[in-house]
């Protein structure tokens, strides 16, 4: 990813059962097949979660995630890197909403 820039990234969305330990099994994986994860969201509910994800070798990402057999999509998504300061986010949302 660029700094202060926006760009196209792929995004993983991954259907995870609610159980402990499957976060962990995905995260471990990715990491001995060298996979950088650089933004990461989860949506949890009682029995099921989506872990959302941008990584920074989706080829290898997508690999991993096949041989984990866990359902996954894939979407391009605008990723933001904005400097570390309040207002930051609203100067961008700003722009974007004229």
């Amino acid at each position: 990813m660029q700094s202060n820039g926006i760009k196209n990234e792929t995004q993983f969305s991954v259907f995870l059962v609610n159980k402990p330990g499957i976060l962990a099994r995905i995260c471990q994986r990715l990491a001995d097949d060298r996979v950088n994860i650089l933004a990461l969201s989860m949506m949890d509910s009682t029995e099921h979660g989506v872990l959302r994800m941008v990584v920074e070798d989706p080829a290898r990402a997508r690999q991993s995630l096949a041989e984990l057999d866990v359902p996954t999509t894939e979407s391009q998504v605008l990723v933001a890197t904005l400097p570390n300061r309040p207002g930051s986010l609203a100067d961008v949302v700003e722009r974007l909403s004229v």
